[in-house]
């Protein structure tokens, strides 16, 4: 069981691990994607010297196991950020999102890197009133925002029902469109939502380019070191000194954890009241299975997702779950010469996070649900899939991504929390950390860890 983005670029530079006492500015925990935007970024804006240490190997955790889909978005939908931060905030949100992409564009131009991006049109399908009437309620809050969005396409029965203030979202397509667009030969779709600017990518090879480079342009203020856990934060008043499981010290100024969020980590604050590392805001461990399938045809890159029944009364991982039909996301991309179709969202939800391992158990039920979809896919695919894989992501009590100081000790700083769209999130975390530690002093934020 193995996820294509590691198989995909085999990594040549050999691991160091740290095998000494260390001494540095800013010392981030992890080497994902979080972690390597953040110090591209730090190292960029500011004079700061940088120690990244990683458990296992650069992109090889999290950012080596997701759908590979980069989104300028949030998981959670709009129009509930909106009721709960206001529209100030929320235009900000969305202000950063869309700017994700310059962020990542401007990554990869600047350090010169070869990671192929493929630009997707992306489609949400709509199989439920439910989903339907919050998207509906998401593009209304996002154009009064000024957000520039695309109609939502409704079945041309149901428009009779679409309620006055949304009449001018929507426009009517037939039944046999939604299913081609969609792909599927399922009747049941109630419409479909273009909205999203999506690429295909592989954030571990990003990862791993970004650390390559990053260590020839900066020789002498970046230090990485793979295969070294941190087991220990002692922070104060004016500095942070990790301890790692071989009993190695790291000091610093300042300390970034750009992990999921549910790290082993004890974490004593000398310069406040206690802080719970288990961690911080309830991260809840998720983990999402996945397979993938080479096809000879060439198709066309695309992502979509289909939406059944979903209770949106707060962050699904926190609520119950009401899901009648399972919450499926497919992308397409080349790969080796070939088609990958890749396809996931049956997710378990883990509170105890030691528990998954690369070992973990793919579920007969997750195996299912997905074949269950796909026996609805107008794509032949093979019986067998190529690939079967899972990852472990982190989601937040908020839906929303931590980026900034902890409020009991502002020499431990965070970008952290996958929320399902995790990766043009770590580029806006990256680069507000930057302006953080520049001395800026940045406006409100939906991303501002709380207290």
């Amino acid at each position: 069981m193995q996820s294509p983005w590691i198989l995909e670029s085999p990594r040549t530079r050999k691991a160091k691990r740290l095998a000494s006492a260390l001494d540095t500015d800013v010392i981030i925990i992890g080497a994902g994607i979080a972690g390597m935007t953040t110090a591209f970024e730090i190292l960029k804006n500011t004079p700061l010297r940088v120690t990244v240490l990683e458990a296992g190997e650069v992109g090889g955790s999290a950012t080596g196991h997701n759908a590979g889909i980069f989104i300028a978005d949030t998981e959670r939908p709009v129009k509930s950020v909106y009721d709960e931060y206001g529209p100030v905030l929320t235009r900000a949100m969305l202000d950063e999102l869309r700017g994700s992409w310059e962020l990542l564009e401007s990554c990869i131009a600047e350090l010169g890197l070869a990671l192929p991006l493929y630009p997707l049109p992306a489609l949400l399908g709509l199989k439920s009133e439910t989903v339907l009437n919050e998207s509906l309620a998401d593009a209304k809050v996002r154009v009064e925002l000024g957000d520039q969005t695309e109609l939502v396409c409704v079945r041309e029965d149901l428009l009779a029902g679409i309620k006055e203030e949304y009449r001018h979202l929507v426009k009517g397509v037939s039944r046999e469109d939604i299913q081609a667009k969609l792909e599927v030969n399922d009747p049941g779709f109630l419409g479909y939502w273009p909205d999203r600017r999506a690429a295909a990518g592989n954030s571990r090879v990003l990862s791993e380019e970004i650390a390559a480079a990053l260590l020839g342009r900066y020789e002498g203020r970046l230090a990485l070191h793979e295969q070294t856990r941190v087991k220990r934060i002692t922070a104060d008043s004016e500095s942070v000194t990790l301890v790692t499981e071989d009993g190695h010290t790291v000091t610093g100024k300042y300390t970034v954890l750009t992990t999921n969020g549910f790290e082993n980590l004890h974490i004593d604050n000398h310069a406040g009241e206690p802080i719970d590392a288990s961690f911080h805001y309830e991260v809840r461990g998720a983990v999402g299975f996945m397979l993938g399938y080479l096809v000879k045809e060439t198709y066309s890159p695309v992502m979509a997702a289909y939406l059944g029944v979903w209770n949106f009364k707060g962050h699904p991982v926190y609520s119950e779950e009401a899901l009648e039909d399972p919450y499926i996301y497919l992308s397409r991309r080349p790969y080796d010469g070939k088609t990958l179709i890749t396809v996931g969202g049956p997710e378990d939800f883990v509170d105890d996070t030691s528990v998954y391992t690369p070992e973990y158990v793919f579920p007969d039920k997750a195996f299912k649900d997905i074949k269950d979809f796909l026996k609805t896919y107008r794509i032949p695919l093979p019986e067998k899939p190529d690939f079967m894989w899972h990852g472990l992501m982190g989601y937040t009590r908020s839906g929303l991504r931590l980026v900034g100081p902890e409020p009991k000790n502002p020499r431990i700083i965070y970008n952290l929390g996958c929320n399902g769209i995790g990766l043009l999130p770590s580029f806006i975390g990256a680069n507000r950390i930057a302006r953080l530690l520049l001395g800026e002093k940045l406006p409100p934020s939906v991303f501002d860890p709380k207290g």
